[in-house]
């Protein structure tokens, strides 16, 4: 769960392709806007809070490939890793946080099938692999949950309705 006193708000413009941000607190009033990412495609982009971290993450793909960045409380970009694996227009990252804290694993769906599994330790990004499978990913919007340490399940929406999809890691 997100910390009380603010919540990330995360927009793109264009035709800049710029993804921005602010903090928002819980009056309704808004930090400065700060830049997180530029040259971004349309609706590939993500945020969720990382607890164990007191980071924000901020996921999607750029014209060159995917990314990751963390952003703090205070409003700063504190790491990003671009060169990541493109990920799936309107899709979630999933995350695991470990039993010590200092290790994030975060998975995410890969155009065009497949995902990308991440880990965070306290300040870096590694990309530790790619998976392949079978199901093509729609662009409709796809999230995820661990359902064991080392198995993600995506229910992701298609032409042809609500579609399951578990990965092994």
């Amino acid at each position: 769960m997100p910390p009380r006193s603010e919540a990330l708000e995360v927009w793109q413009r264009y035709p800049a392709g710029t993804l921005h941000g602010s903090l928002i607190r819980p009056d309704g009033m808004s930090s400065t806007e700060f830049k997180i990412m530029d040259r971004i495609k349309f609706y590939y982009y993500d945020a969720r809070w990382i607890p164990s971290l007191q980071r924000y993450a901020v996921f999607g793909s750029r014209q060159d490939g995917g990314f990751i960045s963390l952003i703090d409380r205070g409003g700063n970009v504190t790491l990003t890793k671009t060169g990541l694996p493109d990920t799936v227009r309107e899709s979630k990252l999933v995350v695991r946080e470990d039993s010590n804290g200092y290790v994030v694993t975060a998975v995410y769906p890969t155009l065009p099938s497949g995902a990308a599994v991440v880990q965070i330790p306290n300040e870096a990004i590694h990309l530790k692999r790619t998976i392949k499978n079978s199901y093509e990913w729609d662009y409709t919007g796809t999230d995820g949950i661990f359902v064991a340490r080392n198995r993600v399940l995506f229910a992701t929406l298609s032409k042809a309705g609500l579609r399951l999809v578990t990965l092994d890691l």
